[in-house]
């Protein structure tokens, strides 16, 4: 069982607070919260659709023209895909509970020095796969694989290693049968050498999953987050999907911060807004795939009419240095090798690419 971190970083007050319609979002925090504002300008910039090849554009990663993407199907959890023509180069990781294969993969998997390093919910496994010599063999090369200290089917968003032996997760604490929060979501340290979790550090207070909600936006949903981690490998960035928010947490000294964008649309939990939609850490600047939009509202059909996002490159103290804005709505972002990969809505089976 986790020790609970004495530290309470608090994200949400939610305690006559949030029912109200035009709440400021700065009452929400508890941790130092800072304001910074969207540049005036914007740097147009158009992306370019990468080929005719189709790629399964959800929950994907990709390093070293290798495109590698979560398997929904029957017989495997992960597809590696070439980039360059979109042809299939393997299915890796044969689904089931034996000790070489793997059922349901964490969300957001991580691609490291050419290793997929992903958690088995189904299994409470940790497990690191060596792609280019999978891909070799037509077999999947495991390198490393851990259970975890935990019941079947963890609620983890987010996993990824810190240090060489510490596994840092977002668990949303839900009771997957309901999708209901049954405790306050945290990060959650897992110590690999014997699958423990050490330390949680709550991202909300944690009173907040006993409260009723009145939204159109579940409790769990306005909590969720893309998250990156930056160089210095013991500090996440994320970014709200809807709250106008970015914030940093170091784990090594329980530390959370924050930025709250300036000038524009407060949080309405009667009409929740979608601020963020990725997020993605390069050297010392991190990108923010931006759009301000009303959450779960229909595009226009025509395209003139449809919003632009913005991709907003930030530093790692939380200031905005400048903004693209795109030639049209883009609702995913992925670094590689100096290129940034986007998918557009209305087009889900095709990469755009674009060099910044």
């Amino acid at each position: 069982m986790c020790r609970k971190c004495p530290i309470l970083v608090g994200l949400v007050v939610l305690s006559g607070v949030i029912c109200s319609c035009g709440t400021k979002v700065d009452k929400l925090f508890e941790y130092p919260l800072s304001y910074v504002t969207l540049p005036k300008t914007s740097v147009s910039v158009t992306a370019a659709r990468l080929s005719d090849a189709e790629f399964p554009l959800q929950d994907f990663k990709i390093a070293d023209s290798i495109f590698l993407a979560r398997n929904f199907g029957p017989r495997y959890a992960l597809t590696a895909i070439s980039l360059s023509s979109g042809d299939t180069l393997a299915n890796l990781c044969r689904k089931g509970s034996g000790p070489d294969e793997t059922q349901l993969i964490v969300p957001d998997f991580d691609i490291v020095d050419g290793s997929a390093r992903i958690v088995d919910l189904m299994n409470s496994r940790y497990q690191e796969i060596d792609i280019k010599e999978s891909i070799r063999t037509g077999a999947t090369v495991y390198t490393r694989q851990i259970p975890l200290d935990s019941a079947s089917f963890l609620p983890y968003y987010s996993a990824r290693l810190v240090g060489c032996d510490s596994l840092l997760c977002y668990d949303g604490k839900l009771d997957l049968s309901t999708r209901e929060l049954t405790a306050a979501p945290c990060f959650s340290l897992v110590n690999l050498k014997d699958g423990s979790c050490v330390a949680e550090y709550p991202v909300a207070k944690p009173e907040s999953f006993k409260l009723e909600e009145k939204s159109s936006l579940k409790m769990s949903m306005l909590l969720r987050f893309a998250d990156c981690l930056l160089p210095d490998n013991h500090t996440v960035a994320a970014a709200f999907y809807h709250l106008p928010v970015v914030f940093f947490f170091d784990y090594e000294n329980a530390s959370f911060r924050g930025v709250r964008i300036k000038g524009v649309p407060d949080f309405n939990q009667a009409r929740p807004m979608q601020y963020f939609n990725q997020i993605c850490s390069v050297g010392d600047k991190i990108y923010l795939l931006y759009s301000g939009l009303p959450y779960n509202k229909p595009l226009p059909e025509k395209a003139s009419s449809q919003p632009k996002t913005k991709i907003l490159q930030m530093d790692t103290e939380g200031n905005i240095i400048q903004s693209f804005e795109l030639d049209d709505y883009y609702c995913w972002l992925e670094e590689c090798n100096g290129n940034f990969y986007l998918t557009k809505a209305g087009d889900e089976s095709h990469l755009y690419v674009l060099n910044l």
